[in-house]
């Protein structure tokens, strides 16, 4: 199972293209 870190590894990869701000407040609000 990925922990936490992991997952915010994932929105963290794509940063550069921008779509990272949009992910991350998806993932913050869905519990990730």
């Amino acid at each position: 199972m990925a922990t936490r870190a992991g997952h915010a590894v994932v929105p963290l990869t794509f940063s550069v293209d921008g779509e990272a701000i949009s992910q991350v407040a998806e993932w913050v609000e869905r519990g990730h």
